[in-house]
């Protein structure tokens, strides 16, 4: 641990020749020559650095000449810094396997599928500074030194992203040393260290001036039965579309949301297996009645990395006992799992022989990308350039496809949701 007494004064006595306008200050106001050589910034600020020391105080009381003077005893600490090579989707910026990379940006809440894409010259000076951040954690540092911290962040952003940062920081036991005029993160960093510094050279030291981190905007928000309208505030935030999401209120569908000061910061969509029509035959109906599937869960980009998504992945007031969902980013970060979820897998990811002949056929018609289906534009192109036997005989595969799928995932729902088996083994 650093324990070391920082001083500093400015000096100015280097100047060979005073200006008239120069002489003339000092005249009008007194100031001698003396004073100006001995202008005392801060003197005699010790500390023990600790997980996370926090320097706030006025614009020009020093804060930067303090990090700069500690710079110097820690000159392997890692400093975020603006990059060089800007033209490169962040993805590839952290130079690290994809696993790793989507992890550390959505320590940021920089996880998103269309942010790993961008480019670090396409963000914005926020989203910039965050990805500095989470390229400091990329570099498996021991300290990392930010003076201006989040000074350029909205403040509840500032606030949420300075919590997680703390939070990561401890967890991997990294020295976190920050610079800011706000001194509103207070709550969220907790830090060990408080040094405030005044304009007139002096300073407080404080020793944990609260006891845990929390976010104080968002500290008590609770999950509220939600509508479409929630929904329709943050749809735009999540990388799938929402064709056929909510069509003719074919299925029981669920809403539930978060809201800070009557705006929705988070909402999840919950939607039974199974239409409600199809509740007539009572093999659908015991599904129906027993699991929900999450098909949204959609948190303000502002307020990731906080733990609102656990709020929403299984609301208290929701009447299921199991809840399911798919999701391709719950491959690669571990927030379902987390949030008490179990790994199971999907029918759909074996390969069986009727959908390998179904897959030759399109590859033998000219699909070079299976991937490319998702594209309705594609598909409707693809399909129009088939002959009419083509076009038949790629409808019969289709459909016995669509009808192995649905028996295989009928036996997926009885067996998480731990049905009896539908049939007898043998």
């Amino acid at each position: 641990m650093l324990s070391k007494n920082y001083s500093f004064s400015l000096s100015i006595s280097h100047l060979k020749s005073k200006s008239d306008n120069h002489q003339r200050v000092q005249e009008i106001f007194g100031v001698t020559d003396t004073q100006l050589n001995n202008r005392l910034i801060f003197k005699n600020i010790t500390f023990l650095m600790h997980d996370v020391t926090y320097i706030t105080g006025f614009s020009g009381s020093g804060k930067s000449t303090l990090v700069n003077l500690i710079k110097k005893d820690f000159p392997d600490a890692v400093i975020p810094t603006p990059l060089a090579k800007q033209d490169i989707p962040i993805i590839d910026l952290l130079d690290l396997e994809l696993q790793e990379s989507m992890k550390i940006l959505g320590w940021v809440g920089l996880g998103e599928a269309y942010l790993y894409l961008t480019p670090y010259s396409a963000l914005s000076e926020g989203q910039k500074t965050r990805f500095l951040l989470a390229m400091a954690l990329s570099r498996n540092p021991s300290i990392i030194i930010v003076d201006e911290f989040l000074s350029n962040l909205d403040r509840i952003t500032a606030k949420v992203v300075a919590y997680s940062f703390q939070k990561i920081c401890r967890k991997q036991e990294i020295h976190l040393i920050v610079a800011s005029a706000h001194n509103d993160l207070i709550e969220a960093l907790a830090p060990d260290i408080l040094i405030d510094l005044d304009l007139n050279g002096t300073h407080r030291i404080t020793n944990r001036p609260i006891e845990k981190p929390f976010v104080p905007d968002i500290s008590g928000v609770q999950v509220e039965s939600g509508t479409i309208k929630d929904y329709e505030e943050l749809k735009r935030f999540h990388y799938f579309g929402d064709e056929n999401l909510f069509v003719d209120n074919e299925f029981e569908t669920e809403i539930f949301t978060i809201r800070l000061k009557e705006k929705c910061i988070g909402v999840s969509v919950m939607k039974s297996p199974y239409p409600k029509d199809w509740e007539e035959i009572d093999y659908f109906k015991d599904i129906n009645d027993r699991i929900r599937c999450l098909v949204r869960l959609i948190i303000h980009p502002s307020f990731r990395t906080i733990g609102l998504s656990k709020l929403l992945m299984r609301p208290k007031f929701l009447d299921v006992p199991y809840i399911e969902t798919r999701s391709a980013l719950g491959l690669y970060m571990p927030i379902y799992l987390s949030g008490g979820y179990s790994r199971t897998e999907l029918p759909d990811n074996k390969l069986s022989p009727l959908r390998q002949k179904l897959w030759n056929n399109l590859s033998f018609m000219g699909l070079s990308d299976v991937h490319l289906l998702r594209d309705d534009i594609y598909c409707e192109n693809f399909v129009q350039n088939l002959s009419g036997e083509q076009k038949e005989a790629l409808r019969y595969l289709a459909l016995n496809v669509y009808v192995e799928m649905m028996v295989n995932n009928y036996i997926y729902f009885r067996s998480i949701s731990k049905m009896i088996p539908l049939l007898p083994k043998g």
